[in-house]
Parts: C-alpha cells; sequence; structure tokens
C-alpha cells in the first residue's frame, strides 16, 4: 500500500520491529520462556513511548499487560483459525465455516476483556509534552534498553518525567 506510511499503525509496527531488532538478540540460555516473554514486552512497550506520546498524545498503561495475554492468544488460537479457514475454503467450505465460527467464538470471548481493561481510567495516561520532549524522549529510551545496570538505566527514564507535568 503506498499510503502506508501515512498510517500511525504503520510507524508503531517499524519502531516495535526496530526494537526487537536491536535490543534482542540469540535466546540466553537457562532464561526462562516467560522472562524472555516479559523482556521482549517491556523493550517493545517502552520503545513505543516516545511514538505513542508523538502521534496520540498519550501512552498505554495496561497496554503491557493486555499484550502479555492477547499476543500468545490470538497468535495461538485466532490467527491459526482464520488461517486455516482460509486455506480450507476452496476445498472444504463446511470445514473453513466451522474454523471461522471458532474464531468468531474465541474473538467473542476475549473482545469484552479487552475492551473493559481498555476503559478503565488508569488504562492511558494523557500526555501534553513540549516537541524538544519527544526528541530527548527518544534518546532517553533508546538508553534505557540497552544491556546496563539498572541504575543507569533507571536514570535515563528520568528524562521522561517532564512529559508527566507539562508547562
Amino acid at each position: 500500500d503506498p499510503l502506508a506510511p501515512l498510517d500511525a499503525g504503520f510507524w508503531l509496527s517499524f519502531v516495535a520491529v526496530g526494537v526487537l531488532l536491536y535490543f534482542t538478540g540469540p535466546a540466553t540460555p537457562g532464561l526462562p520462556p516467560w522472562r524472555a516473554m516479559l523482556r521482549t514486552q517491556w523493550l517493545v512497550s517502552a520503545g513505543l513511548v516516545p511514538v505513542t506520546a508523538a502521534i496520540f498524545g498519550s501512552v498505554s498503561v495496561a497496554g503491557l499487560l493486555v499484550n502479555l495475554a492477547a499476543i500468545p492468544a490470538f497468535s495461538l488460537v485466532l490467527v491459526p483459525l482464520v488461517l486455516g479457514a482460509t486455506a480450507l475454503l476452496p476445498a472444504w467450505p463446511w470445514a473453513s465455516a466451522q474454523l471461522l465460527w471458532l474464531a468468531g467464538q474465541f474473538h467473542g470471548q476475549v473482545w469484552p476483556w479487552l475492551y473493559a481493561v481498555a476503559d478503565h481510567e488508569f488504562a492511558i495516561w494523557r500526555l501534553e509534552p513540549p516537541g524538544w520532549w519527544l526528541v530527548l524522549a527518544i534518546f532517553a529510551v533508546l538508553l534505557a534498553l540497552l544491556p546496563w545496570r539498572p541504575l543507569m538505566r533507571a536514570s535515563a527514564m528520568l528524562a521522561l518525567l517532564p512529559a508527566l507535568y507539562p508547562g
């Protein structure tokens, strides 16, 4: 789509993939899968803070929690059901319809939960940062995601505080 760069979702995906490529490497031996998943979610969520603040004027607080459940659920259940239904449609329409029905049932069960979390009063922080902060925030997040000592990473995150108290 030649107009895709005009869409916010394009840039969010672009930055998320960039964060994953830059800050994740080969699997760490002995690292439990749940910690690797949590680390990956943290990296993407933190890396998207400046972009979401710039595009939407807000940052999702609930996104990390919701993505921990929604990404595996959608990736392991919903997407395979829809892809299977698509593959079966030309040869076996009845089976395709059954898989789409299952996908609809799954989506119907998950969607109200996602909506309730998104509708919570603490699910999003509204931000009105000045333009200079967005540039500072990009560098602060990049420094905070580097594999440094926790105190050094936390000090980089201090640069994000001005967004919480717009002047």
